[in-house]
């Protein structure tokens, strides 16, 4: 009896070990498949053109390429955030008027006299009760933070408020018309990097 079960023992575990074995076999092919399948999709981009001023943007933010003309103010972007309205684009027209005006009755100091004077001035204001009349007037009165970003032509602005932010891309290139945009509206951080990375030079 014990040689009988000895013998048949054998057999048996020689097909268990066996099966182990393939079952190993196929975890680690299974393990690997994922990896194996995963495939990068460039991601897909449309541009808007404002006078100077190109974006290359997600379609998530502009649908197709897009053409505006200068004083057009109307909506033009998506913020990627769910149920965020739309960004308003727009243009300052006649500032180096303004910035002399401002000069003139003494809100502003006679030394800045370029746009990227004006913003630079205007982001040190912010959070300060220096000139209160061209914070009122620029609305950046109540902003809560500003910065300027280190980039030349368009050099590129942003000021924070509660619920919404302010970006201004200034073009003061002597070789080319100076040029003011700006893009308004609540703009999550998302919108931001992309808008940021998305500003094409020519």
């Amino acid at each position: 009896m014990r040689v009988v079960a000895s013998s048949w023992i054998r057999p048996v575990s020689l097909i268990a070990i066996l099966l182990l074995c393939c079952f190993e076999l196929y975890a680690c092919s299974a393990s690997r498949e994922p990896s194996a399948k995963v495939v990068n999709k460039p991601a897909k981009f449309s541009t808007v053109t404002f006078g100077q001023l190109k974006l290359r943007l997600p379609v998530s933010m502009v649908q197709s390429v897009i053409v505006l003309p200068l004083g057009f103010n109307n909506l033009a972007i998506r913020s990627q955030s769910a149920n965020h309205p739309d960004l308003h684009m727009g243009t300052l027209d006649n500032f180096q008027a303004n910035i002399a005006q401002y000069v003139s009755k003494g809100f502003l100091e006679e030394t800045v006299n370029t746009f990227d004077g004006f913003f630079s001035e205007l982001v040190n204001l912010v959070g300060t009760q220096n000139y209160p009349t061209l914070q009122k007037i620029m609305e950046v009165d109540s902003a809560t933070s500003a910065k300027k970003y280190a980039r030349d032509n368009p050099s590129l602005y942003r000021f924070d408020f509660a619920k919404e932010k302010h970006i201004y891309f200034v073009f003061s290139n002597p070789k080319s018309v100076a040029e003011i945009y700006y893009l308004k509206g609540m703009i999550s951080d998302a919108d931001f990097d992309a808008i940021a990375s998305g500003i094409q030079t020519r």
